[in-house]
């Protein structure tokens, strides 16, 4: 017959310290769900900024493939205007909107002012715009900014392109941007002057 000492041993757990341990595990596995909650989050704000640069790239590349005289093929004055209206986070304070004025409105244009895509279940709405601006021609001004108007009379006139691509932020996700909206804008400069042609036949 065992002692009265070992039957205590056998008794195991109470009650209370049961309740103790159930809620110490409790604590800790809610501390890890916040956390990974927060990590999906951060991993799908990354991933859609992520899509919306390459969106933002591949709009350039259109801009870049479109040869100098059909950049503004197909892109009305009124829908030009009412784009550069609402230009969003796009500074065009330092650029003159341009476009095709033999173009109607509805027209379709060679690089459309703007498209919608999903990507993801994402929707994502990519506007290019498209005007013109002067820069400096001296050979050591090659970081020059280029303005809206002309400085020197020898300043040259250069195509400025800016795609903005904008989405709306899922669930639990924000953007520092007004209307709720993320927003990425990318731009370049392109030389409008035609490329020289050389004589290679002699």
């Amino acid at each position: 017959m065992p002692s009265p000492a070992e039957r205590l041993d056998d008794e195991g757990f109470s009650l209370i310290e049961v309740v103790i341990a159930m809620a110490l595990v409790l604590s800790v596995m809610m501390s890890l769900t916040g956390f990974f909650v927060r990590s999906m989050i951060a991993t799908s704000t990354q991933n859609q900024r992520n899509i919306a640069v390459e969106l933002g790239d591949q709009g350039l590349e259109q801009v870049r493939a479109a040869s100098v005289g059909s950049l503004l093929s197909g892109r009305s004055t009124t829908e030009v205007a009412a784009q550069w209206a609402s230009p969003g986070r796009v500074d065009l304070s330092q650029t003159n909107a341009d476009s095709d004025a033999t173009a109607v409105v509805g027209a379709t244009p060679l690089v459309a002012l703007s498209r919608q895509q999903i990507v993801d279940n994402v929707p994502y709405t990519v506007k290019t715009f498209i005007g013109y601006c002067f820069r400096a021609l001296a050979a050591d001004a090659t970081s020059a900014a280029c303005t809206k108007a002309k400085t020197v009379a020898t300043d040259v006139e250069m195509d400025r392109a800016a795609v903005a691509v904008s989405w709306t932020p899922g669930r639990g996700q924000t953007c520092a941007v007004a209307g709720g909206l993320c927003e990425y804008v990318v731009t370049t400069l392109l030389d409008p002057s035609t490329d020289a042609v050389f004589n290679t036949g002699n």
